[in-house]
């Protein structure tokens, strides 16, 4: 999915704390934060709402990245 100007990094969990924190050593990274974490508990991809319950992340079936004209 396009979305300019992010940056997603996917590292071990005991290192995802010093990652953050070189990212916000940077101008451009003070709102470096974890956003989610990767399991074998359940089968797909799953975000989980504001309200603590679990939603399916459906593959994007368009062409995801904007027409430039």
């Amino acid at each position: 999915m396009a979305n300019e100007g992010k940056v997603l990094g996917i590292v071990k969990a005991e290192d995802s704390d010093k990652l953050v924190k070189a990212m916000k050593t940077h101008e451009l990274g003070k709102k470096a934060q974890v956003i989610g974490e990767v399991s074998d508990q359940v089968k797909g991809v799953y975000v989980k709402t504001r309200i603590g319950s679990m939603r399916p992340l459906p593959m994007i079936e368009a062409d995801p990245l904007p027409r430039i004209c």
